[in-house]
């Protein structure tokens, strides 16, 4: 019963967690007393779940002692039978009775014991098919094969998509090529899998039917580790994490010097804007990068891609949220 209280409790922070990440969208809609009638309701029904809760956790509660009291009355009932009859002695008869008591108090410490060990079977049962599965794959980022060079040639031949969410085909029998050292621009309207062609060059999926190959060797075949070493991305919505500005573009490039960082910050136009900054490239961008404007997020973004000089570069609209002077710069 405890269990179904703590459910509805997180119930009620799943519901209201998007407005608390989301505030000031709330704010900027003037949709306080709206998240916060929202809010109410949600403790409304938890406070139902709760009352139903606590009355079946009382009755299961008096219930068993209930039964607990009538098993010992039972149980010191026969046994004053057994010692009349002289079956057995008063001295077995009270050492089985404290064996069954404590018996019956061990298994009831243990039945919740049990029921979290049942949870944990069945999620490390759910975890492990997992594993296996991508252990029968090639996804596995120590196996596969490590081209000497990259050139930059790829290839998609008949390839065919779908997510497993949604059975209908992303595409189907798509083929094309990228030259070495090529620009390839994809474009279509939202929807029309333009990042899931970059999510599949990048090996986050695999093609239904039809391969991909990069400088003839499809992707299946190379070390998955290092083949993303060999890419950079840039993507629609830039991630940062909440660390220094310097810190984020460092993600990919751990041992690159500040020379390098500022170097690929001028090569994003983001060295104008960063060094009037309090902190410079030590300024904390806050989690998600809301210290930042949307543009200020993107050139950093794509100077972390930079640094990393990569063989093959993505970008995923990635001057969406610049101006036009910046964008041209970039």
């Amino acid at each position: 019963m405890a269990q179904l209280h703590l459910t509805s409790i997180l119930w009620v922070f799943t519901v209201f967690l998007p407005v608390i990440s989301q505030v000031r969208t709330v704010y900027s809609f003037v949709g306080e007393e709206r998240a916060t009638e929202t809010y109410s309701k949600s403790l409304q029904n938890a406070l139902k779940l709760g009352k139903k809760s606590g009355l079946a956790k009382g009755l299961g509660v008096g219930f068993t002692y209930g039964l607990l009291f009538c098993a010992w009355a039972l149980l010191l009932w026969y046994a004053g039978i057994l010692v009349r009859h002289k079956d057995t002695n008063g001295g077995k008869a009270f050492t089985t009775i404290i064996n069954v008591i404590f018996s019956g108090f061990a298994l009831d410490q243990a039945a919740p014991s049990l029921a979290g060990i049942a949870k944990g079977w069945a999620a490390a049962a759910n975890i492990i098919s997992m594993i296996e599965g991508d252990s029968n794959s090639s996804k596995r980022s120590d196996d596969g094969i490590v081209l000497p060079k990259v050139l930059g040639h790829i290839e998609f031949c008949d390839v065919g998509f779908a997510y497993l969410s949604r059975p209908n085909m992303v595409f189907k029998d798509l083929s094309f090529s990228v030259g070495a050292g090529k620009r390839f621009a994809v474009v279509g309207p939202s929807g029309s899998g333009k990042s899931t062609i970059i999510s599949m060059i990048q090996r986050f999926y695999d093609p239904i039917s039809g391969t991909i190959s990069l400088d003839g060797h499809d992707l299946r075949s190379l070390q998955l580790k290092w083949l993303r070493e060999q890419m950079g991305l840039v993507s629609q919505e830039p991630a940062l994490f909440a660390t220094s500005i310097a810190g984020n573009i460092l993600y990919c490039k751990e041992d690159a010097d500040m020379d390098k960082i500022i170097e690929a910050a001028k090569a994003a136009n983001a060295h104008s804007f960063v060094q009037h900054l309090p902190n410079g490239y030590d300024t904390q961008v806050g989690e998600g990068g809301t210290h930042l404007s949307g543009g200020q997020k993107q050139r950093i973004a794509i100077a972390r891609a930079m640094l990393r000089d990569p063989k093959i570069l993505f970008l995923d609209e990635a001057t969406s949220a610049l101006d036009a002077e910046s964008e041209l710069i970039v």
